[in-house]
């Protein structure tokens, strides 16, 4: 006799460190059983943006502060250097001085007037991304929306707290929420617990080599999009890639 057996379940992949939904069928003949299982891709229902770069851009002016207040500190200091702590690597500007040998009470003179400077720079500034607010507005209705940055959250609020459009965003996910920066997963992972989510129904939107690596860490894929005043950052281990936020709601259809 002869029986065909299918299967649903969940089961939890090695390799991407996450649980996957697959179908698996049986043929079941006197002496053997074949088996093949189909991967089922979950919907996604989660969209987790990164926020400089993406969202808004700032970072530039905050290369442009940090340049000022190391010149006026007689502290050599390149764009090369920017990229390197805030993109690729994540120390940051106080982990990058650590890093170089500056002693603990040079750094945190620098950090007190790059930010007291950067709060004056940034407080009048359009840093927005145009094509941010229409996305987000059509995006809201079908897809929880989280940021997820490395920014604190007061100067996140200084920045953004009368922006509308970050009043779309059903939760925030700021410094303070986890513990290590990115390119570890804790952003990610802390972002996925607040929105109740598995990482396969999530999508991330990231403009940085480490963002992607951080996602990828936690399970994630990740769409990768072109920070304009950072044109040259590695971003090709993403998953997928877009040249424009408008882009977006076309590749979610194809998912």
């Amino acid at each position: 006799r002869q029986v065909f057996i299918l299967e649903i379940g969940v089961r939890f992949s090695v390799e991407s460190q996450n649980k996957e939904l697959y179908l698996s069928t049986y043929f079941r003949a006197p002496n053997s059983v074949f088996r093949t299982d189909i991967l089922v891709s979950m919907q996604i229902k989660g969209l987790l943006f990164d926020n400089d770069g993406v969202l808004t851009h700032t970072e530039h002016i905050y290369y442009e502060v940090n340049k000022r207040v190391f010149d006026s500190l007689n502290i050599p200091y390149t764009k090369k250097d920017f990229i390197e702590h805030t993109f690729d690597t994540g120390l940051a500007s106080s982990g990058w001085m650590k890093k170089n040998g500056y002693e603990t009470k040079v750094i945190e003179n620098f950090v007190r007037l790059r930010d007291m400077a950067y709060r004056k720079s940034i407080v009048n500034a359009e840093t927005t991304e145009p094509t941010a607010r229409p996305v987000i507005k059509g995006l809201k209705e079908d897809y929880f929306l989280c940021i997820v940055t490395n920014t604190q959250r007061d100067m996140f609020l200084h920045t953004h707290g009368n922006d509308e459009m970050y009043q779309l965003f059903d939760e925030v996910v700021c410094r303070e929420d986890y513990e290590n920066a990115k390119p570890a997963p804790d952003s990610y992972i802390a972002a996925l617990k607040k929105a109740k989510l598995e990482a396969a129904e999530a999508l991330v939107i990231e403009d940085s080599p480490r963002g992607i690596e951080a996602a990828h860490s936690a399970g994630i894929k990740v769409v990768s999009i072109t920070n304009p005043h950072f044109p040259n950052l590695n971003i090709s281990k993403a998953d997928y890639h877009i040249n424009s936020l408008t882009e977006l709601a076309n590749l979610l259809k194809t998912l």
